[in-house]
């Protein structure tokens, strides 16, 4: 097992070499080489440059690395490959990175990108931010058109939309986005839309609610929405106090989500053209909806009778 490496350019001449499981400290400089395996060793830290303008791949995966050198990668105008998932970086410095087509970032501790921090990767096609738990702000990522690739699971996405998704990577073939907290009607559909342009979604493995194993919120209450004069309307506030203070009313309201929640769903995403959403009906659902619905057209018919009345 090798536990560290003095540079000897001079006498190297191989281009591909893999140093990865051993106890290496210090990342050697290799001149020669154009492919650099150097992952799950002991390196921490990186303070000079790996390699020459010539290096294609380099590879440090496991290494527990957390300070990087600014610009310490700003003369590999060639690297096409790079790998630096199970790290702990805050950050990584990217300068002159314009041919780099394979990113790989997951499982570190990046907290957030910064606006910007992507606008030279034209020619990037693979992106893995996964299990950073990072806030990431979805429009950060819009600058990169060749995308193929993308995981962002386990992260805090935020601006999500798969419509500018879907117009802006043309180029696009899976996404990973499972664990990051989705509404489950913006989920279904997301999955519908990426399912009609041919898009792979990796399903997740979550097993508690969820649509194809990914993890998403449902609404737990039924809602009564508000129009922005509803000032002007007492009626209608008053409405809402008798539903909101009735206990029939909340009863019916367990009684609706329990059932809902036992229901048995699934979504099909067959190779076909059509998309076919398989769920089974209750019809003791369809049947409070009504009945609802009747209590509360005859309570807003009542009401409505009354204050005219009062308003006479």
């Amino acid at each position: 097992m090798i536990d560290n490496l003095t540079d000897f350019n001079d006498r190297l001449y191989i281009e591909d070499i893999s140093l990865a499981y051993n106890r290496i400290k210090i990342l050697p400089k290799l001149d020669n080489i154009r492919k650099l395996n150097i992952s799950y060793n002991r390196i921490h830290s990186i303070n000079k440059n790996p390699s020459s303008d010539i290096l294609q791949s380099l590879d440090l995966n496991g290494n527990n690395i957390s300070v990087l050198t600014d610009y310490v990668f700003a003369n590999l105008t060639n690297l096409e490959y790079l790998y630096f998932g199970h790290n702990n970086l805050t950050s990584l410095p990217l300068h002159n990175s314009h041919n780099l087509k394979h990113l790989d970032l997951s499982f570190n501790q990046i907290k957030q990108i910064p606006v910007g921090f992507f606008n030279d990767l034209n020619e990037l096609t693979y992106l893995d931010l996964s299990d950073n738990n990072m806030i990431l702000d979805f429009n950060v990522l819009l600058t990169l058109k060749s995308l193929q690739t993308i995981n962002i699971r386990k992260n805090k996405v935020q601006n999500f939309d798969s419509n500018i998704l879907l117009s802006r990577f043309k180029f696009l073939k899976s996404i990973t986005v499972s664990d990051d907290f989705w509404n489950c009607t913006e989920l279904t559909s997301i999955i519908y839309k990426l399912h009609l342009k041919n898009i792979k979604l990796t399903p997740g493995l979550n097993r508690n609610y969820n649509i194809l194993g990914i993890t998403c919120k449902k609404e737990d209450t039924i809602k009564i929405g508000r129009k922005n004069d509803v000032a002007f309307y007492p009626a209608v506030e008053k409405i809402d106090s008798i539903l909101n203070n009735t206990t029939f009313f909340k009863y019916l309201q367990i009684v609706a989500k329990h059932i809902s929640d036992s229901e048995n769903k699934s979504l099909d995403f067959s190779q076909n053209d059509n998309i076919s959403i398989n769920k089974s009906i209750n019809y003791g659902v369809i049947s409070l909806n009504i009945l609802l619905a009747m209590i509360l057209c005859c309570l807003i018919f009542s009401t409505c009778c009354k204050f005219s009345k009062d308003k006479l």
